[in-house]
């Protein structure tokens, strides 16, 4: 038992030299990830102030006006984002919430098929270098 721990560095250090020929693919995938990750954050983050708009036009009595109304970008004027606190059509606010759902459901079809390529090349790199130990 205390010989696999100590193993255990030497056997990660040798399999991450493996790697070599899937690192390009390797950063992608970690760059895919963080902005598949963020992107639902921006759904949300467009979903609230759309719904405010909505609601105002709502209240307004005349739903169908809501083309013509203009909503915050941001929630909070005084936040951190306060330079882009300005108002946008609301079909603007529209646009970013569909495009961030689209993109973040691209983003993980895009980030699968890497993946799967990355664990195409190690199983052919490690079936060649069985092969190759076995000759």
């Amino acid at each position: 038992m205390a010989q696999s721990i100590a193993a255990a560095p030497r056997l990660i250090w040798r399999s991450l030299g493996m790697l070599r020929a899937v690192r390009g693919l390797i950063v992608i995938s970690l760059l895919l990830g963080v902005i598949a990750s963020s992107l639902p954050y921006v759904s949300a983050a467009a979903f609230g102030p759309m719904m405010q708009v909505v609601a105002d036009a709502g209240q307004g009595g005349n739903l169908s006006g809501v083309w013509e109304l203009r909503g915050p970008l941001v929630a909070r004027e005084d936040g951190l984002l306060h330079s882009v606190a300005g108002s946008v059509p609301f079909a603007v606010l529209l646009a970013t919430w569909a495009v961030s759902l689209v993109l973040t459901q691209l983003m993980y079809f895009v980030n699968g098929w890497v993946g799967a390529k990355v664990e195409q090349i190690l199983v052919v790199d490690i079936r060649q270098r069985v092969h190759d130990h076995l000759q």
